[in-house]
């Protein structure tokens, strides 16, 4: 049960991420250098 609580979280961790680095990517594009 802890083990696929821990891979769970991973999982969830990885998916905010992402989510982050395309955001982050777009707030980059449209602010300036």
């Amino acid at each position: 049960m802890h083990l696929s609580f821990l891979s769970t979280v991973g999982k969830k961790s990885k998916e905010i991420g992402l989510i982050l680095e395309v955001w982050l990517h777009k707030l980059g594009k449209k602010s300036p250098p």
